[in-house]
């Protein structure tokens, strides 16, 4: 509260110090009766008016905080409003601030166009293949076109050329026919010959039986005929005699 009763004293001494400076300007622009701030504060005491100023806050402030009733009222009100409201608007500030924005965005646009005019300038002279081919098959593609509607290719080719179709699809109709014919066989087989892989296979487990059983009755003989019996007076034949005996196994 002291610091408001201060501000509104200073804020009194500038209205006096406002009244003096245009009585002074009054009495430049009258000549010989013009004042000057040492007259106008000659004979004042600064303490008394300091003293006053605070009475007269004091006053102000039971003004403010109390309720007042009345055109006067209101004046004050405004009058109070009118100098306190020192503070710049904040929204001209704030539209200052978008302009400036809007400033650098332009110089930021015109900037990368210089840059970008630059780079088209930079580039050399000749001419890009790729957009070359581009133009290029636009421009024939309707000659091309009108071309092959117009020629018959078909009859200036040999006549075994133009035969290949007809013989491929011959070729391909025999070759169904084959697979159907012996499809067919295959169908027809007698069924002796559809036997003969395993008969096949019991002939050779038969061979091999009788094979082991021949050879078993061999080697027994063998051992029969290398032991002498009882009635057996000589192992080996007399001068003369024949052996025969002999058994050969193969």
């Amino acid at each position: 509260m002291c610091g408001f009763v201060a501000f509104v004293g200073a804020l009194v001494l500038r209205k006096i110090i406002n009244i003096c400076l245009v009585s002074q300007t009054i009495g430049n622009d009258e000549g010989p009766n013009k004042l000057s701030l040492d007259h106008i504060f000659e004979g004042i005491n600064l303490h008394v008016l300091v003293e006053k100023t605070k009475s007269d806050s004091k006053g102000l402030e039971t003004v403010l905080t109390k309720p007042t009733i009345g055109k006067g009222a209101s004046t004050i009100k405004k009058e109070i409003k009118e100098e306190f409201n020192t503070s710049p608007d904040l929204s001209n500030s704030d539209d200052i601030k978008k302009d400036i924005k809007l400033e650098d965005l332009s110089k930021l646009e015109k900037t990368k166009a210089k840059d970008k005019v630059a780079f088209l300038l930079a580039q050399p002279s000749y001419p890009n293949v790729a957009q070359l081919n581009d133009l290029m098959v636009k421009s024939l593609q309707p000659k091309i076109s009108k071309l092959l509607s117009s020629h018959d290719f078909a009859s200036s080719l040999p006549t075994e050329l133009k035969e290949l179709p007809y013989k491929f699809n011959e070729l391909t109709g025999e070759v169904n026919e084959l697979k159907k014919h012996v499809h067919n066989l295959e169908i027809k087989l007698p069924g002796e010959l559809k036997e003969i892989p395993k008969k096949l296979e019991t002939f050779t487990s038969t061979v091999n039986s009788l094979t082991t059983q021949v050879i078993e009755s061999a080697s027994k003989k063998v051992r029969d005929n290398g032991v002498p019996s009882a009635g057996q007076d000589r192992s080996h034949p007399a001068k003369g005699e024949k052996n025969n005996k002999h058994v050969t196994i193969s």
